[in-house]
């Protein structure tokens, strides 16, 4: 049976669907997170938050901003950078909810020194299966906060939340790109780049092997002061219209890109929606994967095991023909927020999207998810679609830690995959 559809209308006013058949229930942001964890199980509801779009207070004094869950994070630094405010952690869509980051626990390339999404959430309101509502931050109801954030939805709906913001002293940002070599070459430029660099991320080449394994470029950024800079950019969307028949994000593509644009770049301006969010710039690129779409990895190594860990996950990508676009490499701080299912952790993380060729891409995720229980990783649960409960248990081996607090009117086709399950 397929899932239903419930949409949520102004925060003073949402209510949750009252017949009891429409459970379990599961909210929805923008969809963009890329993985099962915002799709009902069989016969369930999903709950449409993107009515829930109101500023609910400003202090431009303290640096707040309160907003209902439903608001997109371009929409709200529409309102905020001009102001002279940012928020403090972005991922690379403008077009993802606050509620998305929150339940995501979404990180951007400054986690080192920022943490995640959820560290700069001050207060936020929860609406459960029985209709309750609760008040949670880091010292009111800390313990269902710390499961809200991170929890990918399963403690009920965010109705809104109150953020700390970053002052800054305009839209622009300097950014400088070098190349590297190789993979031990990126990763000691990210160390040695965060000394002075706030924003650090690589982009690799997913299709070489041998010496040139993780080459690529490190872009590395901050914010800029008033001065001289670019005019912002054009707004406009570029659409990819039609589904191909076939995938034509081929290996060659990737190696294509990579002569093309393996280019270093000195220090200049950069407006934040150029530096921040690319890849929206293409508007249903996901089509270019063909009609069987793709699916995203994301595996993070410990520290010490960055070379080794990272090598072979890169080695057997290039090796199994299926990768193209390049890999996003970044490293990560401690879990600030304490949030049970929070992805983040110290080390270096590496995001990759595969076409979905059924069981040839399966078995290719399979393997880096072993090679990533073997480094004392983690891969991240909001963008997985086929994790089993043993995988998952081996990733988050507190993940039971969640069971006092998910509402019993909550679930996704994520949790009743990897919790065996449990409903």
């Amino acid at each position: 049976m397929s899932e239903r559809v419930h949409t949520l209308w102004w925060s003073d006013r949402a209510l949750l669907p009252e017949d009891d058949a429409a459970r379990p229930l599961i909210p929805y942001g923008n969809g963009r997170s890329g993985g099962d964890c915002c799709v009902a199980p069989g016969g369930g509801t999903r709950l449409d938050t993107r009515g829930l779009d109101r500023l609910r207070h400003f202090d431009p004094v303290r640096g707040r901003v309160a907003c209902e869950a439903g608001t997109r994070l371009g929409d709200l630094l529409d309102f905020l950078v001009p102001r002279g405010w940012m928020l403090p952690v972005l991922p690379g869509s403008r077009r993802v909810t606050v509620g998305g980051a929150v339940a995501g626990d979404v990180h951007g390339a400054n986690h080192p020194t920022a943490g995640g999404f959820g560290a700069w959430v001050r207060h936020l309101e929860l609406l459960r299966g029985d209709g309750r509502r609760w008040f949670c931050s880091a010292f009111e109801n800390p313990d269902l906060f710390r499961a809200t954030v991170g929890g990918l939805g399963l403690t009920g709906v965010i109705v809104w939340v109150e953020l700390e913001l970053k002052a800054v002293r305009g839209p622009f940002l300097t950014r400088e790109t070098v190349a590297c070599s190789d993979l031990a070459d990126a990763l000691r430029l990210i160390r040695a780049g965060g000394e002075r660099w706030e924003y650090l991320q690589a982009h690799v080449d997913v299709t070489v092997r041998g010496r040139r394994l993780g080459r690529g470029l490190v872009s590395r950024g901050q914010h800029a002061g008033p001065g001289r800079h670019p005019p912002p950019p054009w707004e406009t969307q570029r659409q990819v219209t039609i589904t191909p028949q076939v995938n034509l994000m081929r290996p060659w593509v990737g190696r294509l890109y990579h002569r093309l644009h393996h280019r270093p770049q000195p220090a200049g301006s950069v407006h934040y929606r150029a530096f921040f969010f690319a890849a929206d710039c293409w508007e249903n690129w996901t089509r270019l994967y063909g009609p069987d779409g793709l699916l995203h990895y994301h595996g993070l190594v410990p520290e010490d095991q960055a070379v080794a860990g990272l090598g072979e996950i890169l080695d057997r990508l290039a090796a199994s023909g299926l990768a193209a676009a390049p890999g996003r490499l970044r490293r990560f701080g401690p879990n600030r927020t304490g949030g049970l299912l929070s992805f983040a952790r110290p080390g270096f993380g590496l995001a990759v999207d595969l076409p979905n060729r059924g069981r040839a891409t399966l078995d290719l995720l399979g393997e880096l998810d072993r090679v990533v229980v073997a480094a004392g990783g983690t891969v991240e649960p909001g963008r997985d679609r086929r994790l089993d409960p043993a995988a998952f248990a081996a990733f988050f081996p507190q993940w039971d830690a969640m069971q006092p607090y998910r509402d019993p009117a909550f679930a996704s086709a994520f949790w009743r995959r990897v919790a065996g399950g449990i409903s």
